[in-house]
C-alpha cells in the first residue's frame, strides 16, 4: 500500500481539506485582482484626456476676448505648435463659463488618473505580495494552515465563518446606530429603501446629512439637538462612517458631501434612495484608523459591523 492519500482519506483529512480551500480562495482572489487591473487599464484610457482638456482650458484662457458668445466650437492656435485646436463649446454658456467648465473636466480627469494609478499599483503590489503563498500553504501542517486562514481572513481574502447570531441579527430592520465622540447619535442606512426612509422621514430639518461624494453608499444622519450646531468632531465622525459604508471603503482619503437634512429631497422618477442635495459642502477626509476603530468597536461587539 502506498503512502498517498486515497480520495476517501483526503476527504477525512482536515489539513488536506483546509489546504484545498485556502488554495482555491487564493486563486479566486488572484482572478479577481487580475480582473480589477484589466478594468483599471480600461479606465486609464478614459482619463487620458486630462492633458488635452488642460490644453483646451489654457488656450481658451489666452484667447477669451476673441471667443464669440453662443458658438458651438472655436478654432484657436495651438500654443505648442502643430494643427489648430478645435474646442467644443456650450452655446448657452459665456466664453468664461466654457473655460471654467473645461478646467472642471480637466481636474476631474486628472483626479481620475491619480486614482487609477494608485489603485493599479495597489493591486499589482498585492499580487506580488501573495506570490509565495501557494508554497507556504502546500508545506504547512494543520496548525500553520489555520494561522494562514486567519491571516487571509484579516486581509479579506478568505471568508470568516458566519455565526448564527449574525444571521438572526441581519434580519433586523432599521438604520445602524453609532455614537459620535461628542455623544450625538449617528444613524446609517443599510440599503436603498432604508436610506430613503432615514433621509426623508426620520431625519429632522437641522440634522446633519452625509454621503460619499459621487459614490454609491449609505445615507448617514446625525441627530442634532434643537438650537445646537454640529461639532467639528462629530462632522469628522459622520464623514468617516459615510466613507466606510460606501464604495470608498479602504481608501486612505475620501471626499464626503454633507449638508442639513432639510436640503435633501427625493429625486422624482428615480430609484429608491436617490436624492437631490442642495447647499452641499465637500469634505476631503483623511481616514484615521483610530477614529474608525472607536466608532466601529461597539458595533463589532454586537455583530453589526
Amino acid at each position: 500500500m502506498t503512502g498517498s492519500l486515497t480520495p476517501s482519506a483526503a476527504e477525512s483529512d482536515p489539513a488536506a481539506l483546509l489546504r484545498a480551500k485556502l488554495l482555491a480562495a487564493v486563486e479566486k482572489w488572484r482572478d479577481r485582482a487580475r480582473g480589477k487591473i484589466f478594468k483599471l487599464k480600461q479606465a486609464a484610457a478614459d482619463t487620458a484626456r486630462a492633458d488635452e482638456l488642460r490644453l483646451f482650458g489654457e488656450t481658451l484662457k489666452m484667447h477669451l476676448a476673441e471667443i464669440p458668445r453662443g458658438a458651438e466650437s472655436v478654432t484657436l492656435p495651438n500654443m505648442f505648435g502643430g494643427p489648430d485646436l478645435v474646442i467644443p463649446l456650450e452655446k448657452a454658456k459665456s466664453p468664461a463659463e466654457n473655460m471654467r467648465a473645461v478646467f472642471k473636466q480637466y481636474h476631474k480627469a486628472f483626479r481620475g488618473q491619480e486614482e487609477v494609478a494608485r489603485r493599479s499599483a495597489a493591486e499589482e503590489k498585492s499580487l506580488v505580495r501573495m506570490a509565495g503563498i501557494d508554497g507556504e500553504i502546500a508545506a504547512a501542517d494543520l496548525a500553520s494552515l489555520r494561522e494562514i486562514e486567519v491571516r487571509l481572513q484579516s486581509a479579506g481574502l478568505f471568508p470568516r465563518p458566519v455565526k448564527m447570531q449574525e444571521i438572526v441579527r441581519s434580519e433586523k430592520k432599521g438604520p445602524k446606530h453609532f455614537v459620535s465622540g461628542d455623544g450625538l447619535d449617528i444613524l446609517v442606512g443599510r440599503n436603498a429603501v432604508e436610506n430613503e426612509d432615514l433621509s426623508l422621514r426620520l431625519a429632522r430639518g437641522n440634522d446633519g446629512w452625509f454621503h460619499a461624494e459621487d459614490r454609491a453608499g449609505a445615507h448617514v444622519v446625525v441627530r442634532v439637538p434643537t438650537g445646537k450646531e454640529l461639532p467639528q468632531e462629530t462632522i469628522l465622525d459622520a464623514a468617516t462612517l459615510a466613507a466606510y459604508h460606501s464604495k470608498l471603503r479602504g481608501r486612505p482619503v475620501a471626499e464626503v458631501t454633507w449638508t442639513l437634512a432639510k436640503f435633501v429631497t427625493r429625486a422624482k422618477h428615480a430609484p429608491a434612495g436617490t436624492v437631490i442635495v442642495q447647499k452641499g459642502k465637500t469634505i476631503r477626509l483623511k481616514i484615521e484608523p483610530a477614529r474608525l476603530e472607536r466608532l466601529m468597536e461597539p458595533a463589532r461587539r454586537l455583530g453589526e459591523e
